[in-house]
């Protein structure tokens, strides 16, 4: 049963109002429907106004009768004393029963036709202008005192839910103020939540950006770990190539080592024999000179005896006139032997120098011989030093393969043995 029925009264519905005043009317389309009711009322109905730009909420709505049919819309919209309207509905009512005009002392009449409109209010109060009105006939008259009673049966249920909802609006207002607390200790976990999260977020995105330095560092050295890795593996072939290489200079070494060893002594061999073989040379060239330089005293001393001989016969030869004839053909044998004697001492002169020349170079001879000992000795020398430089790089790689390790080391060992034999040979020498 709807309130309206039975409260015959203006009902005031105090609500708040918006803290910006609005300019313009609700969107209203006025009453839809009056129908006339067996108590003696009017329900009247319409639809929900809407709220646009420049309207201020709540919406109220007032209902305007008017005795009389059809009565124009000028007429029938008017308010305040001695106006028309009926009743005040609240907000959310689409409907009200009303009983009275708006002197709100005269009730209708059982018969007689009455014009309706209803109009919307904003909180600012300002009226929609439709101009929509229905005509409706009451079906029966006002009863104040059965209305009256009605309505105070109606007030005793009303009160007794009105107690009933208090009760439960104060048991609701304890959980309110509960639930507020509640919300108040909630909200004050929440803002620590919050500045803890915010907290979180911030270590987060340090952690974040410490992470991805990190992953970039990390990303570097690995770049470089690969780098030297290859690196590492060059290496480690080249160190096996240089070990493979210095094995076989070792084993070269040794090899030369042993052809020097047998190339020395044969070259103290040969030295020795040179040695021998320029001392006897040199004897021999200086027997020679001397036989030439007797050969050469001889050759002067046949030629002088000649000279006396020739001046001899040619003294004969003036002094005897006489024999001159006779010792003619003496003296031509005497002249042809002075001239073979004179070709006998040039010819002598001749091999005396011939025997000079090759005392000469017998001495020439003598003197290469000892310039090819000499070269021998140095040669020997170097031999020494190639000797010790032999065995200084043993020493080295003896040492080398003392950090290797292993059998790189006695090979060396055998080296360093067969320098010092060189070595002693070289003392020989």
């Amino acid at each position: 049963m709807a309130v309206g029925q039975f409260f015959n009264s203006k009902f005031n519905h105090l609500v708040a109002v918006t803290s910006i005043a609005g300019t313009n009317p609700a969107t209203f389309g006025g009453v839809t429907s009056a129908v006339a009711q067996s108590d003696g009322s009017i329900r009247v109905n319409w639809t929900a106004a809407t709220a646009g730009a420049g309207v201020t909420t709540p919406i109220r709505y007032k209902i305007y009768v008017a005795l009389g049919a059809s009565v124009a819309p000028a007429t029938l919209f008017t308010g305040g004393v001695g106006g028309n309207i009926s009743e005040e509905a609240a907000s959310h009512w689409t409907y009200a029963n009303v009983f009275q005009l708006g002197d709100q002392s005269t009730y209708y009449v059982n018969g007689s036709t009455y014009t309706v409109g209803v109009r919307s209010f904003t909180a600012e109060n300002i009226q929609d202008s439709n101009t929509v009105t229905m005509n409706v006939t009451a079906i029966a008259s006002g009863n104040i005192g059965g209305q009256f009673q009605t309505t105070q049966a109606a007030f005793a249920a009303t009160e007794a839910l009105l107690q009933t909802d208090h009760t439960n609006f104060a048991a609701d207002h304890v959980n309110f103020q509960s639930d507020h607390t509640n919300f108040g200790n909630d909200h004050t976990n929440f803002q620590a939540d919050h500045t803890a999260f915010q907290g979180d977020h911030t270590n987060f995105g340090t952690d974040h950006t410490n992470f991805q330095s990190d992953h970039t560092a990390f990303g570097t050295d690995h770049s470089n770990f690969q780098s030297d890795h290859t690196n590492f593996g060059t290496d480690h072939s080249n160190f096996q190539t240089d070990h493979t290489n210095l094995n076989n200079d070792h084993l070269n070494l040794a090899s030369n080592v042993t052809s020097l060893t047998t190339q020395v002594s044969l070259l103290t061999t040969q030295v020795s024999n040179i040695t021998t073989t320029a001392s006897s040379l040199a004897t021999s060239a200086t027997s020679i000179a001397s036989s030439a330089t007797s050969l050469t005293t001889s050759a002067s001393s046949i030629a002088s005896s000649a000279t006396s001989l020739a001046s001899s016969a040619t003294s004969i030869a003036s002094s005897s006139t006489s024999i001159s004839s006779s010792a003619s053909s003496l003296a031509s044998s005497a002249t042809s032997i002075a001239s073979s004697a004179s070709s006998l001492a040039t010819n002598v002169t001749t091999f005396s120098a011939d025997l000079v020349t090759f005392a000469n170079d017998l001495a020439t001879f003598a003197t290469d011989l000892a310039s090819l000992a000499a070269t021998e000795t140095a040669l020997a020398a170097d031999a020494v030093s190639i000797a010790s430089s032999a065995a200084s790089l043993a020493a080295t790689a003896m040492s080398l393969a003392l950090q290797g390790g292993g059998a790189s080391a006695v090979v060396s060992i055998a080296q360093e043995d067969s320098v010092q034999v060189i070595i002693e040979q070289e003392d020989q020498v």
